[in-house]
């Protein structure tokens, strides 16, 4: 059952945060408290730059330059869905409905052992009903905590009616985003701060912008976009905004691009939404910036012809 102490912690970090439905866990080492308070700021800034650009279909109020950002990854009949999901992501934050709750160390995952199966469970889940505890899979039997391999989203949904934790979902920040290793070959700089300032000569490539809000929005989004129903046979609920395929993860602009090429959907991959939303962000010292080739030249802003 919730603990009193817990309790409180819970309501006085709801009471106090400047996102009231997305709280805070343990990112408290060094600068972490601040890294996700502004990561998150900038997510929802990207957000709704995404929705502005959707609703119109221009950006800098050209069409062209929307298309730029858009087709590369998405179809036409895309546009409602993803509209409304980053609609959902501009107030996640400051709207009921849905709790986030962000971690920076895995104290909350297990490994349940058991016949057949043994996996990696969330034990940090507690039905609305009764507050008896609810632990959600987290990741497949594996040596290490899912955490290892990199960030990752938990969500939480109804059981029954004595087991219902929906409205939740836990993200796990991995160390290497919050403390990337010296000498990383990406601009690990805000979002913010790129368009201010311009890009720095080296990172041209989309895929080479890699800010914490990155991994925020894109964990965000398997938030927001929720579970699907049970399957018959195996119960298993799967996150409909995903990662792609069992077996065949889809990561990256480049990745998503040569999907859309073959005629492939991109619009319930994390990935693909968030180089979306960067694309459409990323308007550089204001000007137009044309995502076509996911690389362009820093002094024309023109797509970079790649061979």
């Amino acid at each position: 059952m919730l603990s009193f102490a817990r309790f409180v912690y819970l309501v006085s970090t709801l009471a106090t945060t400047a996102y009231p439905f997305i709280i805070n866990m343990n990112c408290n080492q060094g600068t972490e408290s601040q890294d996700v308070a502004d990561a998150l700021k900038d997510v929802e800034e990207v957000a709704k730059a995404a929705v502005a650009a959707l609703t119109s279909s221009k950006i800098n109020g050209r069409e062209d330059v929307f298309k730029a950002a858009y087709d590369p990854l998405m179809y036409a009949s895309d546009q409602p869905g993803l509209l409304a999901t980053f609609a959902k992501l501009a107030t996640l934050g400051s709207s009921p409905g849905l709790t986030v709750q962000i971690y920076c160390r895995e104290n909350h995952i297990r490994y349940h052992k058991g016949d057949p199966k043994s996996y990696w469970e969330d034990t940090d889940y507690y039905s609305k009903v009764n507050n008896k505890q609810m632990p959600i899979g987290a990741a497949p039997n594996s040596q290490n905590k899912p955490g290892s391999k990199g960030s990752y989203t938990t969500l939480g949904y109804k059981f029954n009616d004595q087991y219902d934790c929906s409205g939740n979902s836990h993200i796990f920040l991995a160390p290497q985003r919050l403390h990337p290793p010296a000498g990383l070959d990406r601009d690990l700089r805000r979002y913010p701060t790129i368009v201010k300032d311009g890009l720095d000569g080296t990172h041209n490539k989309i895929e080479d912008i890699k800010p914490l809000a990155q991994t925020v929005l894109h964990e965000l989004l398997h938030a927001v976009g929720d579970l699907s129903a049970p399957d018959p046979t195996t119960k298993k609920r799967n996150q409909l905004i995903n990662d792609g395929p069992s077996g065949a993860k889809v990561y990256g602009w480049a990745h998503c691009n040569s999907r859309r090429i073959q005629n492939e959907n991109n619009n319930n991959l994390a990935d693909c939404i968030t180089f979306l939303a960067q694309a459409i962000y990323l308007q550089i010292e204001g000007k137009d910036t044309y995502w076509t080739t996911g690389e362009v030249d820093p002094k024309t802003l023109r797509p970079k012809q790649i061979p």
